[in-house]
């Protein structure tokens, strides 16, 4: 599906985790659910400490008070 990041760049994804990384940070998030840091998609599910740490993503930059 073809997703959108804060700053307005799109970008097409597959894996449901990879487009919420995405919405709520864009590469960063990607970046952060991968152990090489590519900004790229993972093909299997996080380990949950990646995924709370996505979805703090938005409170450090501001996005959220």
């Amino acid at each position: 599906m073809e997703v959108k990041s804060p700053d307005g760049k799109t970008r097409w994804l597959r894996q449901p985790w990879s487009v919420l990384a995405y919405q709520l940070a864009g590469a960063e998030g990607l970046k952060t659910l991968r152990a090489d840091g590519k900004d790229e998609e993972r093909d299997t599910p996080p380990a949950e400490p990646l995924l709370e740490a996505v979805l703090r993503m938005p409170t450090k930059t501001g996005m959220l008070s």
